[in-house]
């Protein structure tokens, strides 16, 4: 078959699957282990074991160690095999074999070696990737003893190292937010149940006692005969979990101070390892003892711990595939809810497994007998009236003679109680993670190096900043500048020691106003001891702070729950007659310590508040409602009244008998007058809207909403009580208007801007047309395909003031036409005036025309600004426009944009043409080489003045004329009459020199525009 003859047996190569047929067809010519028919009887004997091995497995043999492997180890190799088959060891792990080499050499030498999740990065999918190893490398002899290869059974354990990492990753996490939480929180290690892990809250519960390390009856020995060191044993024991309320215990909470009776509930959690064995439990709960004080409720615990004990252990069963019956312990027919009298076949079985978990269980089981080995899985199983339970199955094939599986053995668990348990801890688990944002408290997280790396939610409730605004030395800007110093010293002592810290600070809140925390700190370790920076807790104690004084005097027993009370607190008989309060009740009230007791609360209520309580406390006493709450007034001593709002709860004794009543009463007098005040606000607004005619509205692209105002109903033609859809608003939008609303939105967004203006038309159904100035503000959000805009603002009318414009602009065109005709009528009566005129006069004709077509050309300055005024740059450069289009740059321009009057404009447009003419005539521009600068400024008071300076050089020396000509006087004559300015116009050697200053009463400076500058 394979071309060569070797000794007789069985073909070694026999079998195997995928890998023993790639063997059988590989042309063995080019591997260094030769064909198969020539290799060694001990090679052909350990081929043959891994072949027909489901245990991933190779051999590495020769000199060259050529590698051989099964179906199994196939799929570690990934993208490696087929090509894998009969190369060298080297080359198929390249990227590995110099982690593996010194193994691979100790095998070669007689020295076998075990690793258990070796860390190893292989390429053989395409990519590099971290993989885990648990291996053995053994040395193979051949036939002469020595030593020929290299023999490797593994199994990659990636997928559960992985796992391992995440799991202590998340154990971490939680047990940080532990330390955090406002309940009592403990964790208890081994039989002796010793204290692993306490929070502050469990500490000031058993009175700061040194507990950590030690067994928890050491510690607490006056718990001896109270129940609970049984529950603790009973819990450990059984795995299952304790939940009690309203837990009487006795409790020495200082050295030295008699036994204190508190209240408590709780929570005793079994913790599981992997085999399912209770190594410790889980403590939680809450001193409630100033709510109730009722007797402890164990029963319920203790039959589900009987039924547990009763319905638990394992149930073996076999099924046999070849007659499909399955040969099972009794009760394990009873745990699937089927009749004990009925046959067990697979599809029975099968039949109550949860639709979700079906499939699943029904490829493990095929993947089982496919190959081979131990299977374990948990999955749902659903009785006929509808109870689901959880069970855990574990199993494996049985091989029959043939070699083949012809049945699965294994037992079934009943896990409900457990999957129930696991739930429960998985709902604490999330209440932890809940905590940070959801605490009424600041908690915040540090690096190593001190920085704040979180801040929960109430940072920004508090400050009025985002949270992240703390992170690193954010902080530092909320605390007292006068705290700042000491409380850093504090946190950097605290840090260099890694012991907590506990100190209280001033900040700075989001109104600027001064409140007082209480500031906790713990270090935070990970798994090996190593540092990871801080944890702590930031509680408002200003309240606390003013009233430290008596909440210090009040009695022992209550001392806490008065310590802690920011409300006033009271205790009242069943008459209703205080025989305890709390200083708070009494700053309430107005009244001094003491003069509240014996009187009642009805005495102290508003008269104007009906007597509707009493309804409410027989509820309370016949146990019909745990607790009421009401708001009203009391009359304080000085007769003036205060707003409160009341909680009233009960109190009884450990035979279900009311014994008192305790109120929580808390001032919300400055709640109330900030509902009036807003109230007030809100009617404020709607009146200045109202009386502004302003019409309000809201859009929202994400859900294509438009909200309207009756106003802006009628603003666009609708009756004011109409509800509108958007289609019938946009119906009255004249054509193009929705775009350019659209338009203006986006533009102010790329703008980053978030309000943006815009007009709108529309058209009324009498086909008149009306004009609003829509002002928004812009919100933008995230869809799942686009930005959403949501708008929110106010309309006007401005239908007049459209008009009134539109006929401005009528008028203003009229009266350019007729100036254009007056001055062409000028210039005709002037032309036919001077028809018979010599050539000596010929010049002053030309003059004239020219003065005419200046100030034509200031007035289409004039004209394109709708008279409205015109910029002196753009007044410059038009009358300048004949000179400016001859070559040689011999203009320099240069000054800040400024609107001129009108009359301003024409004054100075009529000035500088007579210089730029008598510079032509006489000056720098009559000669190639001549230049004039015109620059402009303003000394910035008000009214401003302008300086403009006209600078004549390279010209035709100067001298000064003899008497001054029409020009001169045109120019100084129209600046002081028309501008109540003064000209300076100085004849220098080297060129005319204008200076004109002017007032300007009426200019408008373009500071956001540049400078203008111009070399023409």
């Amino acid at each position: 078959m394979h071309g060569h003859k070797g000794s007789p047996g069985r073909d070694p190569l026999a079998g195997g699957g995928e890998a023993g047929a790639l063997m059988r067809s590989m042309d063995w010519s080019t591997s260094s282990l030769g064909h198969p028919a020539d290799w060694p009887q001990s090679l052909r004997t350990v081929v043959n074991l891994l072949l027909n091995s489901k245990f991933p497995m190779f051999i590495a043999w020769g000199q060259e160690l050529g590698f051989l492997y099964n179906d199994s180890y196939s799929e570690i190799l990934g993208a490696k095999h087929p090509a894998a088959m009969g190369r060298r060891f080297k080359d198929v792990w390249s990227e590995i074999w110099d982690d593996v080499e010194p193994l691979v050499t100790k095998a070669l030498s007689g020295e076998a070696t075990f690793h258990e999740d070796l860390p190893l990065m292989m390429q053989r999918k395409g990519f590099q990737e971290q993989t885990y190893f648990t291996f053995s490398y053994s040395p193979a002899h051949d036939e002469s003893g020595s030593i020929g290869g290299v023999f490797c059974a593994c199994t990659e354990t990636t997928r559960e190292v992985e796992a391992r990492a995440a799991h202590q990753a998340d154990k971490e996490y939680l047990h940080d937010l532990f330390k955090q939480a406002p309940g009592f929180v403990a964790i208890l290690r081994g039989p002796d149940h010793v204290f692993e892990l306490v929070n502050a809250s469990y500490l000031q519960l058993v009175g700061h006692r040194d507990i950590v390390g030690k067994p928890v009856r050491q510690v607490l020995p006056e718990l001896e005969g109270q129940g609970f060191f049984e529950l603790v044993d009973g819990v450990y024991r059984s795995g299952e979990p304790f939940v009690g309320r309203n837990l009487a215990v006795k409790l020495q909470r200082q050295p030295g101070s008699p036994v204190e009776e508190r209240f408590l509930d709780l929570v005793y959690q079994p913790i599981f390892d992997r085999t399912g064995r209770v190594t410790g439990i889980f403590a939680e709960g809450y001193d409630v003892t100033e709510r109730v004080r009722a007797e402890v409720a164990l029963r319920a615990s203790e039959e589900r711990l009987r039924r547990s004990q009763e319905l638990g252990g394992a149930l073996p069963y076999e099924w046999d595939i070849t007659t499909n019956q399955l040969l099972a312990h009794p009760a394990f027919s009873k745990l699937y809810g089927l009749r004990s009298d009925e046959p067990l076949t697979y599809e029975a079985v099968t039949a109550r497994i949860h639709p979700e978990d079906l499939s699943r269980v029904r490829a493990t089981h095929q993947n089982a007998f496919k190959m081979g080995g131990p299977y374990e899985q948990e999955y749902r199983i659903v009785l006929s009236d509808g109870e689901i339970r959880w069970v855990m199955a574990r199993g494996e094939p049985v091989y029959g003679e043939s070699g083949e599986p012809n049945a699965l053995a294994g037992v079934v668990i009943d896990i409900s109680q457990r999957k129930s348990a696991e739930l429960a801890l998985a709902e604490s688990e999330e209440r932890f993670r809940l905590l940070a944002d959801g605490a009424p408290a600041l908690i915040w997280m540090s690096d190593e190096t001190g920085r704040i790396t979180f801040a929960n939610r109430h940072y920004e409730t508090m400050f009025g900043n985002p949270a992240a605004a703390v992170e690193g030395e954010g902080w530092k800007n909320i605390v007292h500048p006068d705290d700042v110093e000491t409380f850093t010293l504090a946190f950097l002592k605290a840090f260099e020691q890694r012991e907590p810290v506990s100190l209280n600070v001033r900040v700075k809140d989001r109104n600027r106003d001064t409140r007082w925390l209480r500031c906790e700190g713990v270090p935070r370790f990970d798994s090996s001891g190593g540092f990871l920076g801080f944890i702590g807790c930031n509680v408002d104690i200003s309240e606390a702070k003013v009233s430290e004084i008596a909440l210090r005097e009040s009695e022992e027993r209550h001392r806490i729950l008065f310590e802690q009370a920011a409300a006033g607190v009271g205790h009242m008989d069943l008459d209703g007659r205080w025989l305890m309060v709390n200083q708070t009740l009494h700053d309430i009230l107005g009244y001094t310590e003491g003069e509240l007791i014996g009187r009642t609360l009805q005495s102290l209520t508003h008269p104007d508040h009906p007597d509707d309580d009493q309804p409410l406390l027989l509820a309370l006493d016949a146990g019909e409602i745990p607790s009421f709450r009401c708001e009203r007034r009391y009359i304080r001593k000085d007769g003036s009244a205060v707003w409160v709002e009341t909680t009233v709860s009960l109190v009884r004794n450990h035979s279900g008998t009311p014994i008192y009543r305790v109120a929580i009463i808390q001032d919300i007098q400055n709640r109330k007058l900030g509902e009036e005040a807003l109230r007030a606000s809100e009617s404020r607004l709607r009146l200045a809207l109202d009386a502004g005619r302003m019409a309000v509205w809201e859009s929202d692209s994400g859900t294509g909403t438009i909200t309207t105002s009756p106003e802006l109903n009628r603003l666009l033609g609708f009756p004011s009580d109409t509800s509108l859809t958007p289609e019938q608003i946009r119906s009255r939008y004249a054509p193009g208007a929705r775009e350019r609303l659209q338009a203006a939105a986006s533009a102010a967004l790329r703008r980053g801007e978030r309000h943006a203006e815009e007009e709108l038309e529309v058209i009324w159904p009498d086909g008149s047309h009306h004009w609003l100035l829509l002002r928004a503000d812009l919100e933008t959000r995230s869809g799942p395909d686009s930005i959403h805009i949501r708008a929110t603002g106010i309309a006007f009318d401005i239908t007049a003031r459209k008009r009134w414009a539109e006929h401005q602009r009528i008028l203003i065109d009229e009266l350019n036409h007729r100036v254009k005709n007056t001055l062409a009528t000028v210039q005709s009566l002037a032309a036919h005036t001077f028809r018979n005129t010599n050539e000596e006069s010929r010049p002053a004709l030309r003059a004239f025309e020219e003065r005419l077509f200046a100030l034509s050309r200031a007035h289409d300055v004039l004209t394109r600004e709708n008279w409205d005024g015109a910029e002196l740059g753009e007044v410059i450069k038009e009358v300048l426009e004949p000179y400016l289009r001859q070559s040689g740059k011999r203009f320099v321009i240069e000054g800040s944009p400024m609107r001129l009057a009108p009359g301003v404009a024409l004054a100075l447009a009529m000035a500088l043409h007579e210089l730029a003419t008598n510079a032509a005539k006489y000056g720098a521009l009559s000669v190639p080489s001549g230049r004039v600068s015109i620059g402009w400024t303003t000394n910035g008071e008000d009214p401003a003045l302008l300086v403009l300076r006209w600078e004549e050089r390279g010209g035709p020396p100067v001298t000064p004329p003899t008497r001054k000509g029409f020009g001169t006087r045109l120019i100084e004559r129209m600046l002081a009459t028309d501008l109540s300015g003064q000209v300076q116009l100085t004849f220098v050697p080297t060129g005319v020199v204008c200076v004109v200053k002017a007032p300007l009463k009426h200019q408008e400076n373009l500071p956001e525009s540049e400078p203008i500058r111009l070399v023409v």
